[in-house]
């Protein structure tokens, strides 16, 4: 036997609705910050190690530090004291070597803007001049306090003359 569609409508399964357009919104907003909280919550269990570098003193750090290895290898009192010490004396030699490889980039980069200042015209030197302090700022942040009148390679004399361009406001 032979069925014939029929024009009825199907009440089995009804036709399908068109979902609210809001509903839609909010579970995408649901899972953006859901996932916002997974990824804020893994971060800070995954990166523990920032927290040492949050600390203001050298002394602060080296505490952080033997409280770490502490935990995890399990010291005496005695192995803390010298772990305490050498830490401590590293921490300085590092703050040293840094203060060293800083100064070295920053002769090397006032070099690169006197190279580059010689082959401008004296239009393009005033642009680059302000150009390059922005940059440089960016690129070597110190402290108003410490910051440089003039350029570490011209303090050091490795370059005869004296182009002022830090100093320029």
């Amino acid at each position: 036997m032979r069925t014939e569609p029929s024009n009825k409508p199907d009440t089995a399964h009804p036709p399908y609705r068109r979902r609210c357009r809001w509903l839609s919104l909010v579970l995408m907003i649901v899972v953006f910050v859901s996932g916002a909280l997974v990824g804020s919550g893994l971060t800070i269990i995954f990166k523990p190690q920032r927290a040492l570098f949050g600390h203001k003193t050298l002394e602060e750090r080296r505490d952080r530090l033997v409280e770490w290895i502490d935990r995890d290898v399990g010291l005496s009192d005695k192995q803390k004291e010298q772990v305490g010490k050498i830490v401590l004396e590293r921490f300085r030699e590092l703050r040293e070597l840094r203060k060293i490889i800083q100064s070295q980039q920053e002769i090397q980069a006032h070099l690169l803007h006197d190279k580059v200042a010689a082959l401008l015209d004296d239009d393009q030197q005033d642009k680059w001049r302000k150009w390059w302090q922005e940059r440089f700022k960016e690129w070597f942040p110190q402290p108003a306090a410490t910051q440089p009148t003039t350029a570490p390679a011209e303090s050091l004399g490795l370059n005869g003359e004296r182009t002022g361009w830090i100093s320029d406001g």
